[in-house]
């Protein structure tokens, strides 16, 4: 087995090059930012982000400053620039946060409690399937049939075994 060389691409080719071609946001205005993204270089009242569409992995062990340093940063820099952001965050500390900086931006926040739904905003996945299957016409009837099918192997995958009996039948009976 022979393994080929690539050339590394990077977008920067030294620390100069580095900051010239990030976006500068100065952190302590209030008004709405024209860039989003995530801060890549900041002295406190200036950072320089990268507004290209990335994917961003942080990755560190608990109490290394993730939230503080990095996610908090990025998300007021995201609001003001009134980017989209759909955030996961199982101890709602960052809803905590965030959430009146948001709505002064003009943003509709929205909660999804799985732990307690009667918490937070409500979703149902059996809503829509079934006003459609309500009216009565055939094609809507087929797609809500199709709805609930979707829904039945997301929640009930078929493994893959020797006999898929009994995920099969269970996807059936929901």
């Amino acid at each position: 087995m022979s393994f080929e060389i690539f050339d590394s691409y990077s977008r920067w080719e030294d620390d100069k090059d580095f900051l010239k071609n990030l976006d500068r946001v100065d952190l302590s205005s209030i008004s709405n930012g024209e860039a989003g993204g995530v801060p890549l270089h900041s002295n406190g009242r200036v950072a320089y982000i990268d507004d290209f569409d990335n994917h961003s992995l942080i990755i560190g062990s608990t109490g290394s400053k993730k939230t503080r340093l990095i996610v908090m940063p990025t998300l007021q820099i995201l609001a003001r620039a009134g980017e989209s952001m759909v955030i996961t965050d199982p101890k709602g500390e960052l809803y905590n946060r965030t959430y009146d900086i948001l709505k002064k931006n003009d943003y509709e926040v929205f909660t999804i409690n799985l732990r307690e739904p009667s918490t937070g905003n409500c979703w149902n996945p059996l809503c829509f399937p079934y006003t459609l299957f309500k009216t009565n016409d055939f094609i809507k009837i087929d797609k809500a049939r199709e709805l609930l099918d979707d829904l039945a192997q997301s929640i009930i995958p078929v493994k893959f075994s020797k006999d898929p009996y009994w995920e099969s039948s269970a996807q059936d009976f929901f």
